[in-house]
């Protein structure tokens, strides 16, 4: 199992460690401390995802694969989750390692945002798992919880670190310290348009502060000014310099947002100043169904769906000859597209990929279910995504094996044994462990065509 990539070798460790199965705890130790040296070899850094722009894209398509958690970063992170029950010390070292990596700077065109929850929720349970009673007595924890806030590098990290700060705030004590130390942060986070226009648009962070933050500070008797300055100096430094073309903000709503923030400080901010020095051009990013062949084949899956109408076909139709003629058709064009017929071999696997699964929604139970699975299943396991995305192959690894869980009789024990019998850890090992620990693999979802 060890062998395989990284991303699936950390899939298929982390169900089977999930599964309660065992493993003694020097086992686990092994295999986490695996994971954690081979993190680095995953195709991706850290977990992105998509705020806007269409799902059935390249943007869309990677936010997918990262809901996985099999970046380099992600799985460190789940491993420092399971150490901390094994081994608390181990688990804050590891944790250091991790944490003093800053994000770089988003460029105007990337259509992903970073998504650093994960970590913020791991940092919290190192605080509150590593450091024992004396330790907590003595407010270690929190010095270390504001030795990492003074590491924020970017603004895609703010409102996790605003949801950690408020997860402390029962404490007066706890919670100045922690403030102070993210009221800090705001002279090392670095001018990321795209991130600020994030954080502010999707992260909500003027809201959080206003309709959260500040009624904390005032319920603790502390002084709100303390932490609105720094945050309002951030807040102008970010809208009046540069920012990206793709990604203006909506004037009414930055408006309402300052006007509030104004209201429950001393803070004078005028919306008519926060004009930006630059605006940074972007270009637009790539995009499926663009080809003539990619096209063809989403209009004949939707024909087998709805026919000549808009109604979707009944299941009697679809058993009638014209209608499976019709379906052997298509299938005979779905084995005849090739790579070459579009712009990258990405664009290939994820658009057929995709037919497959609308196709699959379509036929009806039996026979015609097994035999276009199976041809999924093929098309999967000899597509080079297997090599170049392994974290891609395994999510739709995982589609393939919920939909054969409504296969019957021989059909379903022929399927396995398809799967079983080529010793292929992407299906093989899977059906093992799933066996094993009865658990239906996790799926991420999609809009299929």
């Amino acid at each position: 199992m060890s062998a395989q990539p990284i991303e699936i070798y950390a899939d298929l460790a982390f169900r089977v460690l999930d599964s309660n199965r065992n493993w003694t705890r020097d086992k686990k130790i092994e295999v986490l401390e695996e994971l954690f040296r081979r993190a680095e070899e995953a195709k991706g850094e850290f977990k992105r995802k998509q705020h806007e722009g269409a799902t059935d894209s390249p943007s869309g398509l990677e936010s997918m694969v990262a809901d996985q958690k099999l970046d380099g970063h992600s799985i460190k992170l789940r491993v420092i989750e399971k150490m901390i029950e094994i081994d608390p010390l181990r688990a804050r070292q590891m944790f250091d390692e991790v944490s003093s990596k800053p994000l770089k700077t988003l460029d105007c065109s990337d259509e992903l945002d970073y998504d650093p929850e994960l970590h913020f929720l791991v940092l919290r349970r190192i605080a509150n798992g590593t450091f024992g009673q004396e330790e907590k007595d003595n407010h270690q924890h929190i010095s270390y919880i504001s030795s990492k806030l003074d590491e924020l590098s970017s603004p895609s990290e703010l409102r996790p670190a605003l949801e950690l700060v408020l997860s402390f705030s029962n404490s007066k004590n706890e919670f100045e310290a922690l403030l102070d130390s993210l009221a800090r942060s705001f002279k090392t986070i670095r001018s990321d348009p795209a991130g600020f226009h994030y954080s502010i648009r999707y992260g909500r962070v003027i809201d959080v502060v206003a309709d959260r933050l500040i009624p904390r500070i005032e319920s603790n008797g502390m002084l709100v000014e303390n932490f609105a300055k720094p945050f309002g100096t951030y807040l102008v430094k970010n809208f009046t310099g540069t920012r990206c073309a793709n990604r203006q903000f909506d004037k009414t709503e930055t408006e309402r947002l300052i006007t509030r923030l104004n209201e429950q400080t001393n803070l004078r901010i005028n919306n008519e100043e926060l004009k930006p020095e630059k605006i940074e051009s972007a270009e637009s990013g790539p995009s499926y169904w663009r080809s003539q062949r990619s096209k063809e084949m989403l209009a004949g899956v939707k024909k087998l769906r709805f026919g000549d109408g808009r109604t979707q076909l009944d299941e009697t139709t679809k058993l009638r000859q014209e209608w499976l003629q019709e379906l052997q058709g298509f299938l005979e064009k779905m084995r005849s597209w090739r790579p070459e017929d579009e712009q990258s071999s990405d664009a290939f696997i994820h658009q057929k990929c995709i037919i497959y699964l609308s196709l699959i929604d379509v036929v009806p139970a039996g026979q015609t279910y097994f035999e276009v699975l199976t041809q999924f299943t093929i098309f999967l396991r000899e597509s080079a995504v297997v090599r170049e995305s392994p974290a891609t192959a395994l999510m739709y690894s995982k589609d393939i094996l919920r939909l054969a869980r409504k296969l019957e009789g021989r059909n379903r024990l022929e399927f396995e044994r398809i799967l079983e019998s080529t010793g292929d850890d992407l299906f093989g090992l899977q059906l093992q462990i799933q066996k094993l620990s009865s658990k239906v693999p996790e799926t991420v979802e999609r809009s299929d065509s």
